[in-house]
C-alpha cells in the first residue's frame, strides 16, 4: 500500500448508515421526513422478505401494471402536479424572504 491509499485515522468513514442518517437528517430540514420514514419502513419490510415471496411481489406488481391499470398514470399526474405547484410555492417564498433580507441591509 502506497501512503496515498492509507487511510488516516482522523478520517471518516462514510458506509449505508452513515448516509442513511444524512439523507434522513436532509428530509427533516426539508419537511420531508415523513415520506423518507414511509420509504425507510416499506424498504426495511422488503429487505427482511424471504426471496421466494419477493419474488411473488414482484411478478405481482409486474401483473398489476400488465393490467393496463390507470392508476399508476394518475397517480404520476398528480405527483407532477403536486412537484410543480410546490416548486412554485417555495420560488415565491424564497423571493419574498431574499427581498425581505435585502431591505434590512
Amino acid at each position: 500500500m502506497t501512503s496515498a491509499t492509507k487511510r488516516s485515522k482522523g478520517e471518516a468513514r462514510v458506509g449505508f448508515f452513515e448516509c442513511l442518517r444524512d439523507v434522513l437528517i436532509a428530509s427533516l430540514i426539508k419537511g420531508q421526513f415523513p415520506a423518507a420514514l414511509v420509504a425507510t419502513i416499506v424498504l426495511s419490510m422488503i429487505w427482511r422478505m424471504p426471496p421466494a415471496d419477493l419474488s411473488k411481489l414482484v411478478s405481482r406488481l409486474f401483473d398489476i401494471a400488465e393490467q393496463k391499470s390507470h392508476v399508476g398514470y394518475v397517480a404520476s399526474v398528480v405527483c407532477l402536479a403536486g412537484w410543480f405547484f410546490h416548486a412554485r410555492y417555495q420560488r415565491r417564498l424564497i423571493r419574498k424572504l431574499q427581498s425581505n433580507e435585502v431591505g434590512r441591509k
